[in-house]
């Protein structure tokens, strides 16, 4: 920033933003993380390592903490019980009787219903937007009309979950 640092910026706002500060001068690095600077990128800065770093942005919940990335649930598929990343589910999706968990790598089947899941699951990540779906709003990308945007999915919202959903999560 031409007129002021990042530095400056964070000290003139009280309420700080989630930051991901990158610079070429490694003397900010201890000072920046005063102000709850997400992450710290000193330049060059590789893709690897700047993927990194928004992928810890996306896990800083609203008040500035970030997700345990470790904050597993295990589930039961078929005859196997597989322990899987909370951070890495995307969706949720009821089928009859069992319910599709939609993660970044995989597609599992589950037993567990919807209002299991969300006993299970953090209410401050994961919401149920239809009588058939849960997100996690780590993955959300935008809401428009009828349809939330996550990663890769486009799922629908009910009626009846949208205002609940617009006034919890995006206020």
């Amino acid at each position: 920033m031409p007129q002021v640092s990042g530095i400056d910026f964070l000290k003139a706002h009280p309420n700080h933003p989630k930051v991901i500060l990158t610079t070429a001068f490694p003397e900010y690095a201890l000072e920046s993380y005063q102000y709850n600077v997400v992450d710290y990128l000193l330049k060059p800065i590789s893709y690897e390592r700047f993927q990194q770093a928004v992928t810890k942005l996306h896990s800083v919940n609203k008040e500035g903490k970030i997700i345990d990335a470790a904050e597993t649930v295990v589930i039961k598929s078929g005859h196997e019980f597989i322990q899987i990343r909370t951070a890495d589910i995307v969706s949720i999706k009821s089928d009859s009787d069992y319910t599709e968990v939609f993660t970044t790598e995989k597609v599992y089947l589950s037993k567990d219903s919807l209002k299991e899941w969300l006993k299970k699951l953090d209410r401050n990540y994961f919401c149920q937007i239809h009588k058939s779906y849960i997100i996690n709003m780590l993955h959300f990308k935008r809401i428009s009309g009828n349809t939330v945007f996550l990663n890769n999915l486009n799922l629908p919202i009910g009626r009846v979950y949208k205002k609940k959903f617009i006034d919890n999560y995006l206020k």
